[in-house]
């Protein structure tokens, strides 16, 4: 075996079990960003609740813990699992404290 998802699974779960807070994540759009579907999917895996938003027709969400904007590049691909394992364990480490 190489690699496990199990930790992050069973935290994630307790995490969703045991908060009471629901936790919003806002994906910004409105400029031609592209990619973010990706990264909507991996924090909805993680018991996140993700909203899309329009920076041209809506304010950012004041209860939403991280905002996320697309990239008009495609370069993301490459780097999208690191940056949201990185956002991903950013939220769960502050729901901790």
């Amino acid at each position: 075996i190489e690699s496990s998802k199990a930790e992050e699974v069973m935290t994630s779960t307790i995490m969703a079990l045991t908060s009471e807070e629901e936790i919003f994540v806002s994906i910004l759009t409105g400029h031609g960003e592209s990619g973010t579907n990706g990264i909507a999917d991996l924090l909805e895996t993680n018991n996140l609740t993700v909203v899309n938003q329009s920076l041209v027709t809506e304010d950012i969400r004041t209860d939403a813990k991280l905002a996320i904007t697309g990239r008009h590049d495609p370069c993301i691909a490459v780097r999208a699992v690191p940056v949201v394992e990185a956002a991903a364990n950013i939220v769960l480490l502050d729901s901790l404290l």
